[in-house]
């Protein structure tokens, strides 16, 4: 409502209006469902203490030139963690 005027909007589809932080914790509990982070962190942290012995992918791809885009994926999914516990 505006004043005495019904103001209404919308897509054509589904939609939500909904509150984001119950939304965002709901999302990430699901998706640490499916994804066990620990165990993928854990097998990361064991790359990195290695990248300087030659730890090669079957493609032939040096795993310590990926550390850097590692890294920076494991800090944007930090920091989405970070959002959503406020």
């Amino acid at each position: 409502m505006n004043g005495s005027s019904l103001m209404a909007g919308g897509e054509a589809g589904a939609e939500a209006i909904l509150p984001l932080a119950g939304f965002y914790k709901q999302l990430e509990a699901m998706i640490s469902s499916h994804l066990n982070t620990s165990a993928m962190e854990k097998y990361l942290a064991v790359i990195a203490d290695n990248s300087s012995k030659g730890i090669y992918l079957e493609n032939g791809t040096l795993v310590g030139h990926l550390l850097p885009a590692i890294d920076g994926e494991l800090g944007k999914a930090q920091k989405l963690q970070r959002r959503l516990s406020l």
